[in-house]
C-alpha cells in the first residue's frame, strides 16, 4: 500500500496483533486530495484500513476496535453509516469551545 509519507507506516504488528492508524480518504493511485462527500470519504478511509489488514494477513472479522474522529457533529451520521452496522468502529467528536 502506498503511504502518505516515506516516514509513515500504515500499520505495526506486535505479536499476533496488527495496529492500523492514520488512514486517509485517498485512493491508492490518482489524486492525492480527498474528494466526495463526508460519507464517501469515510468509506474510502475504511477501505484503506481493510487493504492494510489484508496485507497483514487478517480481515475485518478480526477487528477488536476501530475509531475515528470528526470535528463537526453533522458528520457523525454519515461516518457511522459508512462504517456499517456492527462494524466495531466508533466515531468520536471534537467539541469546539
Amino acid at each position: 500500500m502506498q503511504t502518505v509519507s516515506p516516514h509513515y507506516s500504515p500499520s505495526v504488528r506486535w505479536q499476533n496483533l496488527v495496529f492500523v492508524s492514520g488512514q486517509l480518504p485517498l485512493p491508492p493511485t490518482g489524486p492525492r486530495t480527498p474528494s466526495g462527500n463526508f460519507g464517501e470519504q469515510t468509506r474510502l478511509a475504511l477501505e484503506n484500513v481493510l487493504a492494510v489488514l489484508k496485507q497483514a494477513g487478517t480481515s475485518r472479522e478480526h477487528v477488536l476496535k476501530g475509531g475515528g474522529f470528526v470535528a463537526d457533529v453533522k458528520n457523525a451520521i454519515p461516518a457511522t453509516h459508512a462504517a456499517g452496522p456492527g462494524s466495531g468502529f466508533d466515531v468520536g467528536f471534537r467539541v469546539a469551545r
